[in-house]
């Protein structure tokens, strides 16, 4: 068995007879063979696993610097879209995750309008793409409805990169004359350079959050009907606000974008320095985006000092006292509902303690994630 096990490693071949070979004294443990053979190829896994993910990150750091990890950049975001008169009329939600290629991106956005009566009574836009690190958009394929009092119409446009060429499809259906409109352009890579799609275009303002970088930007927008429109980009210094009874840091954006008809869309918005967007608005439209109806809740009860530096959809709970009341009553309601819940679960309680000392052990990042996504109404 010697002389077998050197051949093996690489010895000179010598001649040997395995029936000369002595019994083996003890039986082989094919359990335990099994056991450690599974516990090499796991930790084997793990180690090249290990691996491939810090290449990841030090590749993705050689381009953006300012970023510490790539799952930073996965979030979810909900939003609530108000009237002028503080209505609730929609919801946005966007989500930004990994696929299983740490190379790519997805995302998600998607918004749902409810107008007044003499407007479309319901509008849903909805964005799926997938862009790699460099915010290079892959795919992208962008679906609007809109509910009239009488009919539907549906229009979608399909972005999408192909070697060489860049293809756009966009097509409407119309209920009303029953035609169907499509139109697909291919565009060569030089007029299309520095183009951003919706979702790219989101993906890149969270991460300009966490620069330093004042300036102006300029680039080309797909835009809703299709057409590649050129956008500016005002990017202004971190300041600091009081919002919530806390001073919090946010960063401005003022994007412009020159439409086909020679009109201008206008939009303001504000990310926090973690990238969470607190307020955006459009020019064409009434809608106004918030990011929690209840965050502005707490410890209110006295106006602020100083209104000008605050979130601008915060000074009207203010102004109707009425909508004041009835959301801090749903919020203490909610407060003494859940007082006394883990008293009554000592098991769950346990549970939840543990699971936080090992993610503040591990991932002490994703503590704060977890906090206000689990119990931001029990605190």
């Amino acid at each position: 068995m010697r002389e077998a096990e050197e051949f093996h490693r690489g010895g000179e071949e010598k001649s040997f007879d395995i029936s000369s070979e002595k019994p083996l004294d003890e039986p082989i443990d094919w359990t335990r063979v099994f056991t450690d053979t599974r516990v090499q190829i796991r930790s084997l896994c793990e180690k090249n696993k290990k691996k491939y993910y810090e290449e990841t990150n030090r590749t993705f750091k050689d381009f953006y610097p300012y970023i510490y990890d790539v799952h930073n950049l996965e979030f979810t975001e909900k939003l609530y879209l108000y009237d002028r008169n503080l209505r609730k009329c929609g919801i946005f939600r966007l989500w930004i995750k990994r696929m299983e290629n740490m190379s790519n991106f997805e995302v998600v956005a998607e918004s749902k309008h409810k107008y007044k009566c003499e407007k479309p009574q319901l509008c849903k836009l909805k964005t799926y793409s997938i862009i790699d690190l460099k915010f290079r958009t892959l795919y992208e394929q962008r679906t609007e409805r809109q509910v009239f009092k009488g009919f539907k119409s549906k229009r979608k446009i399909v972005w999408e990169k192909i070697p060489k060429v860049y293809r756009i499809k966009t097509f409407c259906r119309n209920d009303i004359d029953g035609e169907y409109y499509r139109n697909v352009k291919f565009l060569h890579p030089k007029n299309v350079q520095r183009v951003f799609t919706e979702a790219a275009f989101l993906f890149f303002l969270r991460c300009l959050t966490g620069m330093h970088f004042v300036g102006k930007i300029n680039f080309n927008l797909l835009f809703i009907n299709g057409e590649i429109c050129p956008c500016i980009l005002y990017i202004s210094n971190i300041e600091t606000i009081n919002f919530n009874s806390n001073q919090i840091m946010i960063k401005r954006f003022l994007k412009i974008v020159k439409c086909p008809n020679g009109a201008e869309q206008r939009s303001n918005i504000i990310l926090t320095k973690n990238g969470q967007i607190i307020y955006q608005d459009w020019s064409d439209t009434w809608l106004r985006l918030m990011l929690n109806n209840r965050a502005v809740l707490i410890d209110n009860d006295r106006p602020p000092m100083n209104p000008d530096n605050l979130v601008p959809l915060r000074e009207r709970f203010y102004e109707r006292r009425e909508l004041y009341d009835f959301y801090a009553d749903e919020y203490y309601r909610n407060l003494e509902k859940y007082r006394n819940y883990f008293n009554d679960k000592p098991d769950a309680k346990q549970i939840i303690t543990f699971f936080v000392k090992e993610l503040m052990l591990k991932k002490p990042h994703r503590v704060f994630d977890f906090a206000a996504k689990y119990f931001c109404e029990l605190l």
